[in-house]
């Protein structure tokens, strides 16, 4: 999800469209709008909206996930993870949040899950925000499409996850968004306030599991200077 090089061009898919959203201080010029619109009409009926920071690009995220949650399809696909039975029981118990987000993560990252959705690169030039609910058809995202797409799921899930970008070692600006998601124990309380009261979901990252984050990332939050491979790091509510 490095994007600092790029000449971008994102958007969200809905319905076989793409709405798109520029964050290059360039016009985008006539011959990459004539390449995407003969790409096989995939691209079709743009919206152009001029993205000047994190802060509104992370916007558009949050209406594709805000307007997946609510989508009957998504709260299906969420039923058929959490509803699943082992034995007697379910296989995620009532109230266990924190199991509820990890196997709603592992649905995404596991190869063998039905849900899975295969880390990949985008055109090199454009970067395209696509509804969860296309990521779950095409079965490919990038770190945009992981991250917006499991956000979907936990807040179907009544979670209230939060969108985490950061900035690593090496790149120039905002670089890559992950999620957090509060922490419970088994009874359903939250541990808020805890320094360990947020479990951190990567989706983007191979081998990787639930709880993992990038090296430095929760003391940048906390206050402190750049750590380990951290530079800068910011949050952003969900819903």
């Amino acid at each position: 999800c490095q994007r600092q090089s790029k000449k971008t061009l994102a958007g969200p898919v809905v319905k076989g469209r793409i709405s798109s959203t520029t964050t290059s201080t360039e016009p985008l010029g006539e011959s990459l709008n004539a390449s995407l619109a003969r790409t096989k009409g995939a691209v079709r009926n743009s919206r152009m909206v001029t993205v000047t920071d994190i802060q509104s690009r992370v916007a558009e995220l949050q209406k594709l996930i805000r307007k997946g949650a609510l989508d009957s399809d998504i709260r299906e696909k969420v039923a058929g993870v959490l509803g699943r039975k082992c034995g007697d029981g379910f296989c995620v118990n009532p109230k266990d949040y924190d199991a509820e987000a990890k196997a709603l993560f592992n649905a995404i990252v596991d190869p063998r899950s039905n849900l899975a959705v295969r880390y990949t690169r985008e055109h090199p030039k454009v970067d395209v925000f696509q509804a969860p609910k296309k990521t779950l058809q095409l079965r490919i995202g990038d770190c945009d499409d992981l991250t917006a797409l499991l956000a979907t799921l936990l807040v179907a899930a009544g979670h209230t996850p939060e969108l985490v970008t950061m900035q690593s070692q090496g790149a120039s600006d905002y670089s890559h968004i992950l999620l957090r998601t509060p922490r419970s124990g088994g009874d359903g309380m939250t541990t808020k306030g805890d320094p360990n009261s947020w479990l951190y979901l990567d989706p983007s990252m191979p081998n990787k599991p639930a709880g993992w984050e990038p090296p430095g990332l929760s003391k940048v939050l906390a206050g402190h200077g750049p750590s380990g491979i951290t530079v800068k790091a910011r949050t952003f509510r969900v819903v």
